[in-house]
């Protein structure tokens, strides 16, 4: 596997192409007097494309990615961060559905410099193949089942033969799939997606930069433990780092058509493995017969489908929690 360096840089005129969509936006007029009740509130689009194109600063945004040790490991970007201890243990995390590694940058700190430096991670974040940085290569089909293959060739690649993960379907297949070399997996419950048809929505999302950021506005307010007020969990830089990411990238089509063939998946197999359980609010119960080494429970009431983003303290106290005893002794 070649590993190189990394940084984040888009290139302007692709700015200055997103800058002229911006300005000639058309906003559609409300379905439903209630704010929200029909989708995305167009009032609150206005205003964050407004944002984006008047105060949203990308190159800040870009200086911030860029100190995080960032490489691709051939197709894969892959944020690689050091641990602070005596022995940090390898921790593979992976985003979840229409998010990003930056998901995972309230956290990181939190592992790669705990209180206890015994506690300490080497965290491993990819872009899951298909978003943002790493590109979906041509002629494969990308279930659930193949992507968790990916992640251990990544994993070995970097030279991490045993591991712990933390995600949702990918990790229970890479525990299933690779039982000697996942020491334990810490889910927010896996959970089936639905069919899907992708190419048609996103059509749509990849050409229009409010289209893009009005879907994943909806789609991150339904899935955010935020009492329907987005702003109480992400800021409007956040919100426009995520969009901007799968703007710049032309990523949305390939992300959604990732979706599309996981619903297609086999049954979830059994993972034998221990078995970490941090529910959030959205999540549906663990199917006690698909984990028969569950080491920790929690159902904390806060916190939705980005646990790492929205609950970082709590999630980061049960990782280290649940992984202490699967350490290798030293």
């Amino acid at each position: 596997m070649e590993i190189k360096p990394f940084r984040v840089r888009v290139d302007e005129t692709v700015l200055d192409d997103l800058a002229l969509r911006l300005a000639r936006s058309r906003f559609a007029r409300p379905s439903d007097p209630v704010a929200w009740r029909a989708g995305t509130d167009p009032f609150y689009l206005s205003e964050l494309l407004t944002y984006w194109r008047h105060r949203f600063d990308w190159r800040a945004v870009e200086h911030r990615l860029n100190r995080l040790p960032q490489f691709m490991a051939d197709d894969l970007h892959v944020v690689h961060a050091r641990g602070n201890g005596p022995a940090p243990f390898p921790l593979l995390m992976i985003h979840g559905h229409l998010s990003s590694f930056a998901e995972m940058t309230k956290i990181l700190p939190l592992l790669t410099d705990p209180p206890d430096p015994a506690d300490a991670f080497d965290v491993i974040i990819p872009s899951v193949p298909g978003s943002v940085f790493s590109p979906l290569p041509h002629g494969v089909r990308p279930d659930t089942p193949w992507l968790a293959d990916r992640m251990a060739d990544l994993m070995t690649g970097l030279g991490h033969l045993t591991f712990g993960t933390y995600g949702t379907e990918i990790s229970h297949w890479l525990a299933a799939r690779h039982p000697r070399r996942v020491a334990g997996v810490h889910l927010t419950s896996p959970s089936p997606r639905a069919p899907s048809r992708p190419d048609t929505v996103a059509a749509a999302l990849i050409d229009s930069p409010a289209g893009l950021a009005a879907w994943l506005l909806d789609e991150l307010r339904t899935r955010t433990d935020c009492d329907g007020e987005l702003e109480t969990r992400w800021t409007k830089d956040e919100l426009l780092t995520l969009t901007t990411l799968y703007w710049t990238t032309s990523s949305i089509g390939t992300a959604l058509g990732v979706d599309h063939h996981a619903a297609a998946d086999p049954p979830l197999p059994i993972c034998t493995v221990p078995a970490a359980f941090t529910l959030s609010t959205t999540a549906a119960p663990p199917r006690r017969h698909l984990y028969p080494d569950i080491r920790l429970r929690r159902e904390p009431k806060r916190g939705g489908h980005f646990m790492p983003f929205e609950e970082p303290e709590l999630l980061a106290e049960d990782l280290r929690a649940f992984f202490r005893p699967l350490r290798p002794l030293p």
